[in-house]
């Protein structure tokens, strides 16, 4: 320990110099770091609206609020889509049609069966049979895929059709 106190004693002027240095440095590395402190604070104080700490307490009671209103609002969608849900099942979504030609003498495809079922196997099916001076259509109540009454081929084939969710096939 002497021997650096005499140290320092004979080269005062160098320490002396050296400190100098030394403050100077530290002071130029502090006017640095307060240039960019301000500047984070700059940007801070323009993403948070303001240099007022109650401005950040309102824009999260404001995030809060909007944040119960979007869930009061999901609450509701929620509810109205279950009750879509439930109308859905008795609407029709299934469909099966059947082309034909009733009778021999006829040129053409024109006599047709229209199943149109729920998702139950509920529903109806419709038949126009077209003929030369005639046109006549019928509907048969359809109940879990089966009717009381009697079905033609044609008619079986499109509740099949139904059944499979292929409207033509």
């Amino acid at each position: 320990m002497d021997q650096i106190l005499k140290l320092v004693e004979e080269n005062q002027l160098w320490v002396l110099i050296g400190l100098v240095l030394f403050s100077l440095l530290l002071l130029v590395l502090s006017l640095v770091q307060s240039i960019k402190i301000g500047k984070w604070k700059k940007k801070y104080y323009k993403m948070m609206g303001g240099k007022n700490h109650q401005v950040i307490e309102n824009l999260l009671l404001e995030h809060n609020e909007n944040l119960a209103q979007a869930l009061g609002n999901l609450e509701e969608i929620l509810e109205s889509q279950r009750k879509l849900d439930e109308k859905l099942v008795d609407c029709v979504q299934k469909m099966g049609v059947v082309r034909y030609n009733a009778f021999n003498d006829m040129g053409s495809d024109l006599s047709y069966s229209i199943a149109m079922l729920d998702e139950k196997n509920n529903g109806v099916i419709m038949s126009g049979i077209y003929g030369r001076d005639y046109c006549n259509t019928y509907a048969k109540p359809i109940t879990n895929g089966e009717s009381d009454y009697k079905l033609t081929a044609e008619e079986i084939l499109a509740i099949d059709r139904a059944k499979k969710n292929t409207i033509y096939a």
